[in-house]
This record gives structure tokens, sequence and C-alpha cells, in this order.
């Protein structure tokens, strides 16, 4: 089975492994001869309908995973949403709770002044 060198990235890779090679040579930064740069496979490649099979199976598997991606952040949103109406609930709940401890305290004070300093009989 032929392989190609890539040698930019130091691999020399066939159709079923990529292993490392020596790379004494960079072609990266010179003239990129396609026919230096890459040997192609064009022997003993397979079928073009199980790369296409190969390929297909690939995409379902990404949008599968997009799917699943999609499904996650519409319940983060839902619980985002849920979490942010709990969040006003309580605070408006803490604002009425706030302002009647406070009328309490005003009147307990008051309460208090009145009795703690009687008015003078006359």
């Amino acid at each position: 089975m032929k392989t190609y060198v890539n040698k930019c990235n130091g691999y020399s890779s066939d159709t079923t492994e990529l292993m490392p090679i020596d790379n004494t040579q960079n072609d990266c930064d010179s003239h990129r001869d396609t026919t230096s740069y890459t040997q192609t496979i064009l022997s003993n490649s397979p079928s073009q309908s199980t790369l296409f099979m190969i390929l297909e199976k690939q995409v379902r598997d990404i949008r599968k995973a997009l799917h699943r991606m999609e499904m996650k952040f519409e319940e983060r949103k839902c619980q985002d949403v849920e979490a942010s109406y709990i969040m006003r609930e309580w605070k408006a709940i803490g604002i009425i709770l706030d302002r009647f401890f406070f009328c309490v305290y005003l009147v307990l004070i008051t309460l208090s002044l009145i009795f703690m300093f009687p008015r003078p009989q006359s």
C-alpha cells in the first residue's frame, strides 16, 4: 500500500494509521511542489462507494452530535429562564418582607418612645 508524506506535520499516513517519520527537510517554507509535498494514494485505494459510506457515517455522527448540543443548549436556556423567574419571585418576596419589618420596626420604636417618655401631667 502506498503512503503519502506530509512534511509540515512530520507524519506518514496510509489509509489505516498515522506513523511519525524522521523529518530532516522541511518544504513548508519553500515553493510547494505538489509532487514533492505529497504522494497521493491512487492505487490500492478503497472503492468510492466504501469511501462514500464512511463519509456518510461521519456526517451522520456529526449531525447527531450537533443535535445533542442543540438540545443541551435549549435545556440550559429553559433552566436559565426558570431560574430567572424564581430569582424574581424571591426578590419580590424579599422586598415585601423588608417593607413589612421596617413598618413593624417604626411602630415599635414609636410605641417605645411614647411609653418611655410620658407626657407631664398638668
